[in-house]
């Protein structure tokens, strides 16, 4: 699996990870995709894991401290305001990214946005479909700055 990003500040970067190590094994299991990587990452939460990395020609191996996921629903939830979070397009309940909504994300790498809260209605035919926690940057290349220019975005657009 190749490392495509280090949030700076994280367990992975304090451990030394860096973008285009490629992880062969987690504690001495092979991987075979970043799914697999993730699943047993968050299996091991509180815990500290053991990677061996190969970079550049060289393999090594790294201990890395898995912090606990933070519960999407139970920590967005308690900052939506009425009717007003409703996005019935998207099928899912928005906030802002704003003061009190910033700190529950400690690794944004932007801070305008409408952060997930919840689902209204499955809209998604798809597997990627949006869930809690799930932040909103950009709606077709553009920026999305709150919730209520996301609003207009949507009403701008054509209906499927």
């Amino acid at each position: 699996m190749l490392i495509e990003d280090v949030t700076p500040s994280s367990p992975a970067a304090a451990a030394g990870l860096k973008i285009g190590d490629i992880v062969l094994t987690l504690n001495g299991k092979p991987l075979e995709n970043a799914r697999q990587f993730g699943v047993n990452v968050y299996q091991n939460a509180g815990k500290t894991i053991e990677l061996a990395v190969l970079r550049s020609k060289a393999q090594m191996k790294i201990s890395v401290a898995v912090m606990e996921r933070p519960k999407d629903p139970e920590r967005l939830l308690a900052h939506l305001k009425g009717e007003q979070c409703r996005l019935r397009r998207l099928g899912v309940l928005g906030v802002d990214l704003d003061e009190k909504v910033i700190p529950l994300y400690p690794a944004l790498r932007e801070y305008t946005g409408v952060a997930i809260a919840g689902i209204i209605a499955d809209l998604s035919l798809e597997a990627n479909k949006l869930q809690p926690g799930d932040v909103i940057y950009q709606l077709n290349r553009e920026p999305v700055l709150n919730l209520a220019g996301l609003r207009m975005m949507l009403e701008g657009l054509k209906q499927s």
